[in-house]
C-alpha cells in the first residue's frame, strides 16, 4: 500500500540537514564538509564536520563531536590533520568566540590551536603544514584589564568614518579584521603573530605554493568608505610591507595562486561604484610586473568562487549564474571561451577538483544540497557517485512540488523567466490561492535551488510563483543594468506582466493572490500594493519603504546613490517619489509588516514608517517586530523566531485568502 506524502511544514526545518563548506583531501580520496541542523530543544544551531570517501565506498560519517558549531574544514598538506573553526560554550554556557582547532584524521580528540581575544576565521595551511594563517579582528580593548574594558565600554563612541557598522556585526569602525599566523602544534594553543596592521580590513588570505608569500584582499585607498573598490595584495609570509597587485579600479577578491606561484587569479570588475556589473575572472603576475588581464571578457555571466587552477596551471574553474541555475565552468589561463563542466537544473554551491573528477555540492528546487562526484573527461560524462543523501528519510515522507518554468513578455517586450509550484494535493479542475514571491538584492536570482519558504507555502495549499525581474543576475549584464535608475519602474512592469500571466492560469484564483518579499523584495511588495489593488493580502518583510531616510541610517545606505543616479539631497523629490511611503495613501491591501529590531541593512524605522501610515489611515495592518534579530532572520535567526515568522505569515494569508468564489 502506497501512503500519500504530506506537504512540508515549518517544523520540518528541524529535520533538514544543510550541507556546505567542502574541502577535498590532497590525494583526492576523501572529502570533508559541514552539516548544519536546527536544534529545537536548545533553540540554536548545531554544525559538525563530516567525512566521505570520494569513491563512494562507504556512507558519510560524522567526524567532529563536542563543539556547538564546527565549520571551515581544511585538510593539512600531508592529509593527516583537519583544521577547522569551532564555536563552543564556556563554563557558564555562554557562546565563546570561535577559535581554530585541529583533529587527526586517524582518530583522537580535537585540540585548540588558537586562544585569541577576538576569535579566528578563514584558516589556510602553509604549504609545509608548519603554520596556519587566519583572520581575526583587532580592537581598542585588546590588552586591557577587565576594569579598563568596562571603563572603555561606558564612554561615548566617537565615529569619523562613513563605513562604521555592518549588519549582523554591529559597530566595526574600530575593530578591523587583520591577518594572523599561528604555528601548528599538538600541545595546545600557541601565540599568534599579527601580520597586517592599520585601520582597514584585511581578508581572504591565500598562501603561495612556495610558502613565502600570502595574498589577501584589502581596501587601503583614501576613498575606501565611499566606493566598492578592493585590491589584491601580497605580503611576505613572516610579515612586512605588502604590495598591491591590482589597479584600484573596482572590487577585486577571491585570490587564487597558480601552481607555479607566478600568477594570481581573482574575481571582480572595473567599476568602482560596484552594483550590477558582471563579476569577471582576471589574472595578474604575482610579482606585479604587469597589469591584470580579464580572462572572461566576452562571457556574459556573473561569476563566483571558489577559483581552482588545474594541476598543470593551464586552466581555472569557477561558478557562474545561468537563468536560475549555477553551473561549473573552466577557462584557459590565457583567456577565451569558458567550457561548461557541470550544468542542468541545479545550483552548484561549492566544488573541488582532483584529476578528472569534480566533487561538488548542489541543490535542486526540490532538494536541499547534497554531495556528488562526476568525471569531467570523455564522451560519457556522468555522475559517478551520489556521495550523500542525508535527507533521504525526510524526502521520502514529504512531497515537494517541482517548479514549472514560465517565460513571458514584459510591457516593452523583454522576455522574463519565472517558475510556478502547484500546491501539494493539487487536483485538476480546482482553483487555488497563490503567493507571489519577490526576491531581494535586487542583483540576485531565484531558480533551481531548494527554498524552504516556497515548499512550506506549497505544503500549506498555496500555488507559488517567483520570477527573475530585470535587475536579476543570470541573464547577462545588460538585463541587470537596465534596473539602474529604474527601481519601481521596469521591475514593476515585469512583476505585473508576470501577474497577468499567472492570474490567467485555470488553476489560479485571481481573487486570492497574495504578495510577499524581503529586503528589496519587501520594497517591491510595498511598491506593488501602493500602485495596484490586485492583491488580496501582502507581507512586506525587512523592507525599504523610504529611500530618503534609508540612505543615512543603513549600514550600506550610502551605496544606494548609484541606484538612483544621485544623492538624496541633490534630488530629494526623486528619492521620495521612488519610495512606497510617498504613495501610501493609495494602499488598501491588508498588510503584514515583519522587521527585526537589530536590522542595520534596512533599519526598523523603515517598517515603523509604513506601519504608522497604514494604521493611521485605517488599513488593516499587523506589525511583527523581532527583538535581537538582524536582516538575516529568515535564514539564520533563532529557530523559535523563524517558526514564529512562519506562523505569522501562514495565519495572515490563511485568513485573508480563505476560499471564496472568485467568479461571484
Amino acid at each position: 500500500m502506497i501512503t500519500a506524502r504530506r506537504g512540508m511544514t515549518p517544523q520540518d526545518l528541524f529535520r533538514i540537514q544543510s550541507l556546505s563548506d567542502l574541502d577535498l583531501a590532497p590525494d583526492g580520496c576523501s572529502a570533508a564538509f559541514v552539516v548544519r541542523q536546527l536544534d529545537e530543544a536548545a533553540d540554536a544551531y548545531r554544525a559538525a564536520i563530516w567525512l566521505v570517501d570520494v569513491d563512494g565506498g562507504c556512507a558519510p560519517r560524522r567526524f567532529t563531536h563536542g563543539g556547538t558549531r564546527d565549520s571551515a574544514p581544511r585538510f593539512s598538506p600531508d592529509g593527516r590533520t583537519l583544521a577547522f573553526i569551532r564555536d563552543q560554550r564556556d563554563n557558564q554556557n555562554r557562546l565563546a568566540r570561535p577559535q581554530l582547532w585541529a583533529i587527526r584524521l586517524d582518530g583522537g580528540e580535537a585540540w585548540p590551536l588558537t586562544d585569541t581575544a577576538n576569535g579566528a576565521a578563514d584558516p589556510a595551511w602553509s604549504p609545509d603544514g608548519a603554520a596556519l594563517v587566519f583572520t581575526a579582528r583587532v580592537t581598542p580593548e585588546d590588552g586591557m584589564s577587565e576594569a579598563e574594558k568596562e571603563q572603555h565600554r561606558s564612554r561615548a563612541r566617537v565615529i569619523e568614518r562613513l563605513r562604521h557598522k555592518l549588519n549582523a556585526e554591529g559597530f566595526t569602525y574600530d575593530r578591523p579584521p587583520k591577518l594572523w599566523c599561528v604555528p601548528f602544534a599538538e600541545s595546545g594553543p600557541q601565540p599568534a603573530t599579527q601580520l597586517t596592521h592599520g585601520d582597514w580590513s584585511d581578508t581572504a588570505p591565500a598562501w603561495s605554493p612556495d610558502g613565502d608569500r600570502i595574498a589577501f584582499v584589502s581596501a587601503r585607498h583614501q576613498t575606501r568608505d565611499r566606493d566598492a573598490v578592493t585590491d589584491i595584495w601580497v605580503i611576505p609570509a613572516g610579515g612586512g610591507e605588502p604590495r598591491c597587485l591590482t589597479n584600484g579600479e573596482g572590487p577585486a577578491h577571491s585570490p587564487a595562486w597558480s601552481p607555479d606561484g607566478r600568477t594570481l587569479a581573482f574575481l571582480g570588475h572595473q567599476h568602482p561604484e560596484g552594483g550590477w556589473f558582471n563579476e569577471t575572472l582576471s589574472s595578474v603576475p604575482a610579482g606585479g610586473a604587469a597589469a591584470p588581464v580579464c580572462l572572461t571578457r566576452d562571457f556574459d555571466h556573473t561569476l563566483s568562487g571558489p577559483l581552482l587552477w588545474s594541476e598543470d596551471g593551464a586552466a581555472i574553474s569557477f561558478l557562474a549564474a545561468d537563468e536560475g541555475a549555477q553551473h561549473l565552468y573552466r577557462v584557459s589561463a590565457r583567456g577565451g571561451t569558458p567550457v561548461s563542466l557541470l550544468n542542468g537544473e541545479q545550483q552548484v554551491t561549492d566544488f573541488a577538483i582532483h584529476g578528472d573528477t569534480a566533487v561538488y555540492l548542489a541543490t535542486r528546487a526540490t532538494d536541499p544540497a547534497e554531495l556528488f562526484a562526476q568525471t569531467l573527461t570523455g564522451e560519457g560524462r556522468r555522475v559517478v557517485h551520489n556521495l550523500s543523501d542525508l535527507n533521504a528519510s525526510w524526502k521520502a515522507e514529504v512531497e515537494r512540488p517541482a517548479p514549472e518554468p514560465v517565460w513571458f513578455a514584459s510591457a516593452d517586450g523583454t522576455r522574463v523567466q519565472g517558475w510556478l509550484l502547484k500546491p501539494v494535493g493539487y487536483r485538476e479542475g480546482e482553483r487555488y490561492p497563490l503567493l507571489y514571491n519577490i526576491h531581494g538584492g535586487p542583483h540576485t536570482q531565484y531558480g533551481y535551488a531548494f527554498h524552504d519558504d516556497f515548499q512550506v507555502q506549497a505544503g500549506a495549499g498555496y500555488g507559488v510563483a517567483f520570477i527573475n525581474f530585470r535587475g536579476s543576475t543570470g541573464y547577462g549584464e545588460h538585463f541587470a543594468e537596465m534596473l539602474a535608475g529604474q527601481m519601481g519602474v521596469l521591475d514593476y512592469e515585469d512583476l505585473i506582466a508576470g501577474l497577468d500571466t499567472i492570474a490567467a492560469l485555470p488553476w489560479v484564483d485571481p481573487a486570492r493572490i497574495g504578495v510577499l518579499g524581503g529586503s528589496y523584495g519587501g520594497f517591491m511588495t510595498s511598491w506593488l500594493i501602493s500602485h495596484t489593488d490586485r492583491f488580496a493580502a501582502a507581507c512586506s518583510e525587512r523592507a525599504v519603504n523610504n529611500w530618503y531616510s534609508k540612505v543615512g541610517s543603513s549600514d550600506i545606505g550610502y551605496m544606494q546613490y548609484r541606484q538612483l543616479g544621485c544623492a538624496p539631497w541633490e534630488d530629494p523629490l526623486l528619492y521620495l517619489q521612488r519610495s512606497p511611503i510617498y504613495h501610501v495613501q493609495q494602499i488598501t491591501t491588508p498588510t503584514l509588516i515583519i522587521h527585526s529590531e537589530n536590522d542595520l541593512r534596512c533599519p526598523i524605522e523603515q517598517g515603523e514608517q509604513l506601519f504608522t501610515a497604514l494604521k493611521y489611515r485605517g488599513v488593516e495592518t499587523r506589525f511583527v517586530r523581532f527583538p535581537e534579530e538582524n536582516h538575516e532572520l529568515s535564514r539564520s535567526g533563532k529557530p523559535s523566531r523563524r517558526m514564529q515568522r512562519y506562523e505569522e505569515q501562514l495565519a495572515w494569508f490563511g485568513r485573508l485568502l480563505a476560499k471564496r468564489d472568485a467568479r461571484a
